[in-house]
């Protein structure tokens, strides 16, 4: 195989710029809540929930945290709240979702969902003030990320996307793929 030729066909595809400002892993204690498949600033954790933890995270005594990063493209959010078994959430600068449980088993694209993107521009609403005193880099940086997607959600809020029907479609349809999913995976020995 010749190098040259494939190094030139990857200097003639048009490389786009990045969107967001870029930042490594930054863990941040923060009460999140599952909301309707979704991810929002909770309140904050009573005593027992902080004892308990949350067994699908096998994580007690830290459920109240969420990790983040941005590599200019994407944003990764890591949250850890009551039945996440390990989600994993990706935004690019457009407001599209994807995303995965379980550590990766099973990955699936939640496109541009505007329940969705509220709970993650809610999210990232809330995180800069935790972080100000001890990261004000990054926590303007969560800002200026904050204010690009925000302006994603109000697109998608008066957008096609918003009937009350196609939403309900859309739900059953992913019920219907974790039902087919979780068939499929059979029992767990």
């Amino acid at each position: 195989m010749n190098t040259t030729d494939s190094a030139s066909n990857d200097e003639s595809k048009p490389v786009l710029p990045p969107i967001f400002p870029t930042f490594d892993w930054i863990r941040i204690q923060m009460p999140i809540v599952a909301n309707e498949k979704t991810i929002w600033p909770g309140p904050k954790e009573t005593l027992w929930q902080w004892v308990k933890g949350f067994p699908f995270e096998f994580h007690p005594f830290a459920w109240d945290y969420l990790w983040i990063r941005c590599d200019g493209y994407e944003v990764e959010i890591e949250p850890h709240y009551l039945d996440s078994t390990w989600d994993t959430f990706w935004t690019n600068g457009s407001g599209h979702v994807r995303a995965d449980a379980l550590r990766g088993l099973f990955p699936f694209t939640l496109g541009k969902q505007v329940d969705l993107l509220k709970g993650i521009v809610a999210t990232l609403e809330a995180l800069p003030p935790l972080i100000a005193d001890r990261d004000p880099d990054d926590a303007t940086k969560i800002q200026q990320i904050h204010g690009i997607l925000k302006t994603r959600e109000v697109a998608s809020a008066i957008g096609p996307y918003t009937a009350e029907r196609l939403s309900w479609l859309r739900r059953r349809a992913s019920e219907a793929l974790w039902r087919w999913k979780l068939r499929r995976l059979g029992p767990i020995p």
